[in-house]
């Protein structure tokens, strides 16, 4: 989700300097399955950011439409997922 929000340029992030530095650093790797996931150790330099927004987006897509205690309708209108 995240690779494809970030080609789709649908991925928000404000202009922050860090995470932009930190996607430019990435590398990814596919395994036989077709999956792909960053490579810390071919990386450029850290990736840590970028790993955590990689994280919490699939989290986020994941729950997208499932329901939460932690979401209720007074707080619905606020939560912005983009």
């Amino acid at each position: 989700e995240f690779e494809k929000a970030l080609f789709e340029r649908r991925l928000v992030h404000g202009g922050n300097p860090i995470l932009r530095w930190a996607v430019g650093n990435l590398v990814f790797m596919e395994d036989a399955s077709g999956n792909r996931r960053p490579h810390k150790a071919k990386s450029i330099d850290r990736i840590d950011p970028a790993v955590a927004a990689i994280m919490s987006t699939g989290r986020a897509a994941a729950n997208a439409s499932a329901s939460t205690s932690y979401v209720n309708e007074k707080w619905a209108d606020g939560l912005v997922f983009a």
